[in-house]
């Protein structure tokens, strides 16, 4: 599945993380994971994403243009999702971040990716 770690932004001034805000409610319902943006000047952490999703893994690409993510479908009833590739502009206009989902016709749940060097190619490992 998607780690929970951050990364920095691209001016090296924030980071964006994966974090939720009602962990102690998973015992009973769904809890969603977002990304959020905080800066070194400190404030509270704005929101990136959002919606019925849970987003994961972050990463920008080698230009700091796009941001990428792992995204589930996590409140539609079902048990089961295929984790997706998704990908935002960066930095993101005034409110969360617009994703594009990037693996729409793949049937395997994204694991892990990384880029290739000259950044137009994503590499990803995959469950068969």
């Amino acid at each position: 599945g998607s780690s929970l770690t951050g990364v920095w932004t691209p001016d090296g001034k924030g980071l964006v993380f994966a974090a939720t805000q009602n962990r102690n409610a998973a015992a009973y319902a769904n809890v969603l994971t977002h990304l959020w943006k905080t800066v070194l000047e400190g404030g509270e952490p704005e929101l990136v994403s959002g919606g019925g999703f849970s987003y994961g893994d972050p990463r920008f690409s080698a230009d700091g243009a796009t941001l990428y993510a792992v995204r589930v479908v996590e409140n539609d009833g079902k048990v089961y999702h295929l984790p997706r590739l998704v990908s935002a502009k960066w930095p993101p206009a005034p409110g969360s971040a617009q994703f594009q989902l990037l693996t729409p016709g793949f049937d395997r749940g994204v694991n892990q990716y990384t880029f290739a060097p000259d950044g137009r190619t994503v590499y990803l490992t995959a469950e068969e």
